[in-house]
């Protein structure tokens, strides 16, 4: 695989994993942390079970990545519940987006997704309403 795309080829097949060197293994470990991609690529080779021929040192990357991930994911769920919470006094809807309307509907486009907030959308005139109480 070419160095420079390796994190591109190793989500596209994950299979071909199997050929690379240790070294290998730190470009891409280092590229899939730079693109917030490792914890895709461990929930991939889990999915395929593949995990198991991972050396080990990448492997505790990968797991690490993934463990994040899924502490992320417990914390934006608690946002959310939070966030509804506190609107639902006020009687606002809102509209999640991006990696926390992936995350909330499970679908599978979440795992193994690293994301930094939670973004929402509301109406003008329900923000207008929130910003008088």
């Amino acid at each position: 695989m070419i160095k420079r795309v390796l994190i591109v080829s190793a989500l596209l097949a994950p299979k071909s994993l199997s050929q690379l060197t240790l070294m290998d293994w730190d470009v891409l470990i280092r590229q899939g942390r730079r693109a917030n991609l490792l914890a895709r690529l461990a929930h991939l080779l889990i999915q395929n079970d593949d995990i198991d021929a991972v050396p080990s040192a990448p492997r505790f990357h990968l797991t690490s990545a993934l463990r994040m991930v899924e502490r992320q994911d417990v914390a934006m769920r608690w946002e959310v519940a939070c966030i509804l919470k506190s609107l639902a006094n006020v009687g606002m809807q809102i509209t999640l987006l991006k990696g926390a309307a992936y995350v909330m509907a499970g679908l599978p486009t979440a795992f193994g997704r690293t994301f930094s907030d939670v973004i929402s959308s509301c109406r003008r005139a329900s923000l207008l309403k929130l910003k008088a109480s």
